[in-house]
């Protein structure tokens, strides 16, 4: 909180994104947005990263960056993801055999 505080005395806003506008970080910001989102393990870690991109990119954007090279960077590296992921499957399969994914995922793991 010192941070925020110390932006403040420099007269810069404060923008908080998060799940619990009562929060001490929403506060103390000048604007809070609320994501609205229950709690979910299983997305917490995707929901962080999304909101840490979309906060970089603001925050260059603020600063005046330019970030057309950054959007063509991610939007090729999504591209490529989202064909890695069919490899992916086709590969666990022959290493594998016929067990699905889903029931990889969702088997308890055993303790050794």
């Amino acid at each position: 909180m010192d941070l925020v505080r110390d932006l403040h005395r420099r007269g810069i806003t404060v923008v908080s994104i998060t799940n619990d506008r009562l929060s001490p970080m929403a506060r103390e910001s000048d604007c809070v947005i609320d994501l609205q989102s229950s709690f979910d393990n299983n997305v917490s870690v995707t929901m962080y990263s999304g909101v840490a991109l979309a906060g970089c990119l603001v925050t260059a954007l603020s600063c005046g960056e330019q970030i057309d090279r950054i959007y063509e960077t991610l939007d090729c590296t999504l591209v490529y993801a989202q064909r890695s992921i069919s490899d992916w499957g086709v590969n666990l399969t022959r290493v594998i055999g016929s067990v699905s994914i889903s029931h990889i995922i969702s088997s308890p793991v055993e303790p050794v």
